[in-house]
């Protein structure tokens, strides 16, 4: 994602400060695998949580990829997003 990009949430226009990822883990032991940024949001919006990213449906296409790759599935208890500032 380019460093300069604006807040994806709702309608802000403001200048995206933090990228937001999955921490998908399958158990306690292992450590989780980190998504890709799924989301940028300014610094008003940096305390967005698990339900503003992810519903039950889109749990489901995050553990059916895992499986449709023959890899253990992520387990919500063991899952979370971070929050990372955007290198500039």
């Amino acid at each position: 994602m380019e460093q300069n990009n604006k807040c994806n949430f709702g309608k802000c226009d403001k200048n995206a400060e933090f990228h937001v990822v999955f921490a998908l883990g399958a158990n306690a032991t292992h450590p989780p695998a980190m998504s890709s940024p799924i989301l940028s949001v300014c610094k008003e919006h940096s305390d967005v949580e698990w339900k503003d990213v992810c519903d039950d449906n889109g749990w489901k296409l995050i553990t059916s990829q895992f499986e449709g790759k023959g890899l253990m599935p992520p387990l919500k208890e063991f899952s979370w997003i971070e929050i990372i500032p955007i290198k500039k």
